[in-house]
């Protein structure tokens, strides 16, 4: 049985299954970001999303500017989030606004 299993995906030219990591695009047994599951919510002043991981996990939330407008909040929103090691916490300013968080098993810096 092949203890060199999952998957993979190539660079052209090479045989994917005698490729070195230099060679793939893409190996499940890379170290990519593993996502908990993301989630909407919406609201105004602070709102607490726990997260549970007992450190300061990396995270991103995009924040529902209009209807078909979408902005990754940060330095130039006027919204801001904060992270911790038990909860996200976005700060919505003045109207209700709508955001999708996603929240990394990786830690932030």
């Amino acid at each position: 049985m092949a203890t060199n299993y999952g998957f993979k995906i190539s660079k052209a030219g090479y045989d994917v299954e005698d490729a070195t990591n230099d060679q793939l695009i893409m190996s499940s047994g890379f170290n990519m970001l593993k996502s908990k599951p993301a989630g909407t919510t919406s609201g105004t002043g602070d709102i607490n999303v726990a997260h549970s991981l007992a450190y300061i996990p990396f995270c991103f939330v995009i924040e529902k500017i209009s209807a078909n407008h979408y902005s990754i909040i940060g330095d130039t929103n006027e919204a801001q989030f904060e992270v911790d090691s038990t909860n996200l916490v976005i700060n919505a300013d003045v109207a209700t606004d709508y955001f999708r968080y996603y929240i990394f098993y990786h830690q932030g810096y």
